[in-house]
């Protein structure tokens, strides 16, 4: 009765935009519980100096293991589901869906969830050290969000979630076993973490984007909605790009230099940065 609930269609459209304060709302209020009365009691475990990060990267695995299931199940009955992890024949489904997105309400939950925590995390946000790449990140991914479903043109917003969703699970799954003293196990993370991003965020979302700006579609209304979709996304994609660039590098130190594999986008700890 549920999944077929979920799997039943629905639509989505500028109206839908008064739900999101409350999802904010009720998002932020069950993170400050997670991490107060549950990731910081686990905390007490582990060593002193890994706690703060413990504690907000924690959240943030869970968040991306909840969203990653969600938009798997969600993307899993579509017709361009095969576009969350292979990109021939995405352009079929680029154009617009007509006023309003037409979608699964197993789509519309997820899209909920992820602007939910996107969102939200502008409160969190000072809880990392690249804080600036994170804003733009942020701001160029909420923008093609918002833009896409104002066009109707979801299946472009909806891949980027989930390509996003499946490089971010390994990253912070790579974190908190870290923190946890498996480092055997976050090295294999973190491998998998740098594995992830080349083909989603940079193979995948580059083959998305080519076929989005080269795929020529009458967008009916809301033309210049649409601009701001595609240079959003072209912006995403830079961000991307300088990150798969760091990675690049720190891969370098460690087959050339013996660099020790660790997260080059560290935590604050207490309020300092750690370099480590």
């Amino acid at each position: 009765m549920i999944l077929d609930y979920l799997a039943s269609m629905t639509t989505i459209s500028s109206k839908d935009c008064i739900y999101l304060p409350f999802t904010i709302a009720a998002f932020a209020i069950m993170r400050v519980m997670i991490t107060n009365h549950v990731l910081k009691p686990l905390s007490l475990l582990i060593e002193e100096k890994n706690r703060f990060k413990f504690v907000h990267r924690g959240f943030d695995c869970l968040h991306y293991i909840t969203s990653t299931i969600l938009g798997t199940a969600a993307f899993s009955q579509r017709p361009y589901g095969h576009c969350s992890f292979w990109f021939v024949g995405c352009a079929d489904y680029i154009k617009c869906t007509g006023d309003t997105v037409i979608c699964s309400v197993f789509e519309k939950v997820y899209y909920l969830y992820f602007a939910s925590y996107y969102l939200s995390d502008v409160f969190w946000i000072w809880t990392t050290k690249d804080v600036v790449m994170l804003v733009m990140h942020h701001i160029v991914s909420i923008t093609m969000l918002v833009s896409c479903l104002f066009v109707a043109r979801h299946m472009v917003g909806f891949c980027v979630m989930i390509l996003s969703d499946w490089v971010d699970i390994f990253l912070y799954s790579g974190k908190v076993t870290n923190y946890l003293g498996y480092k055997k196990l976050s090295d294999l993370l973190m491998v998998c973490f740098a594995t992830a991003f080349f083909y989603f965020r940079i193979f995948g979302c580059s083959l998305i984007l080519k076929a989005v700006l080269t795929t020529h579609l009458e967008q009916p209304h809301h033309q210049w909605l649409w601009f701001a979709a595609k240079s959003a996304f072209v912006g995403l994609c830079c961000c991307n790009l300088i990150w798969e660039y760091q990675i690049i590098m720190a891969l370098k130190r460690i087959f050339f230099n013996n660099d020790k594999i660790h997260d080059t986008r560290s935590d604050r700890a207490d309020g300092k940065v750690q370099k480590n």
